[in-house]
């Protein structure tokens, strides 16, 4: 166990925590797994996304188990700091803290850091960046404003430069640009593809989990590659397999809630090794990180969830494109015939102009007939 002067010296820079999750970054989710592998105790910094860093002490590095450095020889040396994802593992496996991958399970251990790191947690960061509704209502307001420079949030580009970062906004069909508001049958589309790929990834990491399970059971081991301790492959298919399947998803969009639902269904036998997981080593962040109910109204068949979307879009937009519709066809009306509507204006106009001179002329006579009537009268003899 760490000697107090651990707990303030080891510091774990990371991604901030939003959707229910210690953090939306999978890739800090591994390395903070590890650390509570390790029985570290660390305090948490904010970081942005891809600044995952884990700054050691001397102080604490001399109280892990493996460290045979006295304390007053590391006075004053400076700390020690890992960035990275694999930087970070690669520290706290040669501590000895967490056993090493055995060599019969090197190929296991490849094929699970391919399916994790360069397609679940990239997948996982695409799809809370992607959609404008989860973004909004968990990283704009409680993720942004901690790792936000003040011109990035001024001029609103630190969403889009994390998207086109990430590889799945490339891949595939390219998204040629962010989505604004609500998610179009574009972004839609573009979200299946990536759920696809992720499905993939979980049957995978489903078969590699009961191969090895199936082997060890008789041995009574718990964890990912029939070892008596975690290793960092555990700690790799935790942070992937957590954050699909215990993320908030209140906000997001019906195909992203099914896929959810539909993962927890096809990988039981997954889904009951990272709860075993969770248990164990997060069993104190449960009253803020733990599953949510889900929606009823979710529906695990994909293509039914992008049907209803593109019913409830309809609905939405059929108003605006009426009324759009009405102008633009008022406006050709008016370019189209704008030399009748000219000369009956002309025509008009000249009739206005025809009535105010008999107008005109009628009303002089009759100031005359009216001037010369009196005259008259005065030349008439008087009566007696």
């Amino acid at each position: 166990m760490p000697s107090p002067a651990a707990v303030a010296s080891t510091v774990f820079a990371r991604y901030p925590a939003a959707l229910a999750l210690p953090t939306v970054d999978p890739n800090a989710l591994a390395v903070e797994a590890m650390l509570r592998f390790a029985e570290v105790r660390y305090t948490r910094a904010d970081a942005r996304l891809g600044d995952l860093s884990l700054k050691i002490s001397p102080a604490a590095s001399s109280s892990l188990p493996a460290a045979s450095i006295s304390s007053s020889s590391t006075a004053d040396e400076k700390p020690e700091v890992c960035a990275g994802l694999m930087s970070c593992l690669k520290r706290l496996v040669d501590e000895g803290v967490v056993d090493p991958v055995p060599s019969t399970c090197a190929a296991t251990a490849v094929c699970v850091e391919v399916l994790t790191v360069q397609c679940l947690f990239p997948a996982f960061l695409f799809t809370v960046h992607f959609d404008p509704a989860v973004y909004k209502a968990a990283v704009h307001k409680s993720v942004e404003p901690k790792v936000v420079s003040f011109w990035e949030r001024i001029r609103g580009t630190y969403r889009e430069q994390t998207l086109r970062a990430n590889p799945f906004f490339h891949s595939g069909d390219a998204v040629v640009e962010v989505p604004r508001g609500k998610l179009s049958l574009v972004g839609l589309a573009k979200l299946k593809e990536v759920g696809e790929k992720v499905d993939s990834a979980f049957a995978a990491l489903e078969s590699l989990w009961k191969t090895t399970n199936s082997a060890s059971a008789a041995a009574g081991d718990v964890f990912f590659l029939g070892t008596p301790r975690p290793t960092y492959v555990d700690a790799l298919v935790y942070a992937a397999v957590s954050s699909f399947l215990h993320a908030d998803w209140r906000e997001a969009a019906a195909s992203v809630k099914a896929q959810q639902r539909r993962l927890r269904d096809a990988c039981p036998a997954l889904l009951e090794y990272v709860e075993r997981l969770r248990h164990h080593f997060f069993e104190a962040d449960s009253s803020t990180y733990c599953l949510k109910p889900r929606d009823a109204a979710a529906s695990a068949d994909p293509n039914l969830a992008m049907a209803n979307e593109a019913e409830r879009q309809y609905r939405n937009g059929r108003l605006q494109t009426l009324w759009w519709t009405g102008l633009f066809a008022t406006v050709y009306f008016l370019l189209v015939n704008a030399d009748i509507l000219l000369a009956v204006l002309e025509k008009v106009e000249e009739d206005g102009e025809d009535a105010a001179s008999t107008d005109a002329a009628g009303g002089g006579a009759a100031e005359e007939q009216s001037a010369s009537t009196p005259s008259m009268r005065s030349r008439e003899p008087q009566e007696l």
